[in-house]
């Protein structure tokens, strides 16, 4: 299973106050007995920026694909892990013009 990853969140130079550009999401797969879905976990205070999940959703999932190679990882999560389980990928931040502030993925390797 994948390391935990911490928070893309960055603290201002002269305030204690956190300043996030953009929303964090965390991404993963889960395996069912007939296919594998991608997931993706939105945060509750989700910035109003985002009108569609639709759109965002598939924008987290296309970038996801532009770093990790989509067929290797579905074959090797498939071949090691049970039917039920989900497993994290990892997690990236956005803003809602489509910005990416942060990426935080596994590796093949780490699968």
């Amino acid at each position: 299973m994948p390391p935990n990853i911490s928070s893309t969140d960055t603290h201002s130079a002269d305030s204690q106050d956190v300043v996030s550009p953009g929303d964090t999401f965390g991404v993963g797969i889960h395996i069912t007995e007939s296919d594998l879905q991608f997931v993706v976990h939105v945060p509750s205070d989700i910035d109003s920026g985002w009108t569609n999940s639709t759109t965002f959703q598939t924008q987290i999932e296309a970038i996801v694909w532009d770093h990790l190679e989509k067929s290797t990882v579905l074959k090797r999560l498939a071949a090691q892990h049970d039917a039920g389980t989900t497993i994290s990928l990892g997690r990236m931040t956005l803003t809602p013009d489509g910005t990416v502030h942060n990426t935080s993925l596994v590796t093949i390797e780490e699968l």
